[in-house]
């Protein structure tokens, strides 16, 4: 009686655990993902280490190691032209949204939306702290005068733009300066979020 008690709790908790949406899809890409070593672009061999797209990783790492902070926070690319195609911009299924799942190393993918009013929030934010994106081992620092934490939960999709609370496919591991940088907003995500929010409300 006391085995079959015993075994019925160990189902249960296995149970409890498996339901945790980061833990199933963890052991998920665990069991499914055939070449892990490919993931972590690791190799067995001096030939496969050796390989043509490995050296052009290597020498794109050796550019970005050289690479001096030049004190401009974002990257202007394509001249600042928008790459869309007409399908893209479809509203023919009106507003969406679409997340990628978490790979083997539990880290956030592609994120893709066709935004608009019907899509944002109507009550507050709820609580994220359930979620642990990768990389997540924050500490206390002075930002902009003030004690904040290295590190906060952001969003691939602003919450003010889709809504989404605790969805571990939206939340990755990003510092202060580059989620929300009120001192100087132009700086962060935060302003091109209400950019865009107030694009969609006018």
């Amino acid at each position: 009686m006391k085995k079959h008690k015993f075994l019925l709790v160990s189902i249960c908790f296995l149970l409890i655990l498996l339901a945790q949406p980061q833990n199933f899809i963890f052991l998920r890409n665990l069991f499914t993902y055939q070449n892990l070593a490919s993931q972590l672009n690791l190799s067995d061999s001096p030939e496969e280490k050796n390989s043509g797209s490995d050296s052009a990783h290597q020498r794109q790492n050796e550019d970005l190691k050289s690479k001096v902070f030049d004190g401009q926070n974002q990257v202007l690319v394509v001249n600042e032209v928008a790459q869309f195609r007409t399908e893209d911009l479809s509203l023919e299924n009106g507003s969406w949204e679409k997340y990628s799942d978490l790979d083997s190393l539990n880290r956030v993918g592609v994120a893709e939306a066709m935004l608009g009013q019907e899509l944002m929030p109507t009550s507050d934010r709820e609580d994220i702290s359930s979620v642990i994106p990768t990389g997540w081992k924050n500490k206390r620092i002075v930002f902009n005068g003030k004690q904040d934490y290295l590190y906060n939960r952001s969003h691939l999709i602003a919450f003010q733009l889709g809504a989404e609370n605790a969805n571990v496919r939206n939340l990755f591991t990003g510092t202060r300066a580059l989620n929300a940088n009120f001192e100087d907003e132009k700086s962060s995500m935060v302003y091109y979020e209400n950019s865009i929010a107030n694009y969609i409300v006018e």
